[in-house]
């Protein structure tokens, strides 16, 4: 078999091997053309069991590029040189690394391989002597994608006259191909996403708030400020009127108590109290706004216990009462529902999924119902709410 077949065999096998090691790369194929001399040097390398060549695309965590300038030359280029019969192309490559600049490498895959197909003469139209070209010998040049582990860049002595990292290309290269080589650049330290890096706030905001601002900055939702002034009279005239009310049947406990009995109420002398304690605290709650929730729940539940049983309006035959039974019955509904509705308002823990996105009009519903509320209390008829 010719040297020409037998070259060609092996540079396929490597390439093959490789890209069954690390996938599929591009391959350049190109013709060099050498004298006498340098020809008979590659053809005994080839007889001796070697490839070719391999180099170091080489870059640091800085996104810089590692490129060498040899002594007599102008071109940059990657550290890199002969294949020796003994090693693998990876081996090659990380030793001529380590050799011409100074720094151990890791291979990380195949930037590009150059097939070579090496001819006898200075060109085509200079054959060698005879009129008959010697055989063409293949050989393959393997520049592998690496990163720097260790060292700082040297030059070696007598071989290379300068090593450094670049961050941009340099004009001169020594050959066309490195022009399309990537040099990373700067690697950016990853943004955290807002609600991460909301947990590294060190300001004095509590959990619940921290909390709160991740959801907001993830869903888009900005709901109103609980602190606002609109939302701070709202709460704080509903509360305040409920709360007047419970203190004015507890002061009139008794009154109150016999009413209550006279409508058939269970255990008037303990619910009457004890509906006016949960209607006082869940008003001042809400005023205040502490516990919201809970507030609202009492609020609620002293609505719903005492109306059906106080305002039983179906059971009554005078017309004028019947109406005035209905109105009271209506109304603490209606108050019930709004307290329901209110104690989702943003910026509590356990907010339900509705519309975060209330206007000043729905702030202004608390202070609406708390003032048609009051203005209905005034009515001067002997019922508890």
């Amino acid at each position: 078999m010719s040297i020409t077949e037998r070259s060609r065999r092996r540079v396929a096998d490597a390439i093959d091997r490789l890209e069954s090691e690390y996938g599929d790369f591009e391959v350049v194929e190109k013709t060099w053309h050498h004298l006498p001399e340098a020809y008979e040097t590659v053809r005994e390398r080839f007889e001796a069991g070697t490839l070719g060549g391999a180099g170091c695309w080489t870059t640091d965590d800085d996104g810089r590029v590692l490129l060498v300038r040899h002594v007599g030359e102008t071109a940059w280029s990657e550290p890199g040189g002969k294949h020796e019969a003994d090693e693998s192309l990876e081996v090659t490559a990380r030793r001529e690394t380590r050799e011409e600049a100074g720094v151990e490498v890791e291979l990380r895959g195949v930037r590009q391989a150059h097939h070579i197909m090496v001819r006898h003469g200075e060109d085509e139209s200079r054959p060698a002597s005879g009129g008959r070209e010697p055989p063409l010998v293949h050989r393959l040049i393997v520049v592998f994608d690496a990163e720097h582990v260790s060292g700082e860049p040297r030059p070696r002595e007598g071989e290379i006259a300068e090593v450094r990292w670049w961050e941009e290309r340099p004009d001169d290269l020594l050959y066309d191909e490195l022009a399309e080589f990537p040099i990373p650049g700067k690697k950016s330290v990853p943004t955290l996403p807002e609600p991460l890096s909301l947990l590294q706030n060190e300001s004095t905001e509590s959990v619940a708030e921290t909390a709160q601002r991740a959801k907001e900055s993830v869903t888009g939702e900005t709901p109103p400020k609980t602190d606002s002034t609109t939302f701070r009279l709202a709460r704080g005239l509903f509360g305040g009127v409920l709360a007047s009310m419970a203190v004015n049947n507890l002061q009139g406990l008794d009154e109150y108590t016999q009413y209550a009995e006279s409508k058939s109420a269970p255990m008037a002398e303990t619910t009457v109290p004890l509906v006016s304690d949960s209607l006082l605290f869940g008003g001042l709650g809400i005023a205040t706004w502490k516990l919201p929730r809970l507030s609202a729940g009492a609020i609620t539940t002293f609505f719903l216990s005492i109306t059906p049983v106080m305002h039983d309006f179906w059971t009554i035959d005078d017309e004028e009462q019947q109406e005035q039974e209905m109105f009271h019955f209506l109304k603490n509904l209606a108050c019930s529902a709004e307290r329901s509705r209110s104690s989702t308002s943003p910026g509590t823990t356990g907010r339900t999924e509705r519309s975060s996105t209330r206007t000043a009009d729905d702030q202004m519903t608390p202070v609406v119902s708390a003032a048609s509320y009051a203005a209905a209390s005034l009515i001067p008829l002997p019922r508890i709410v």
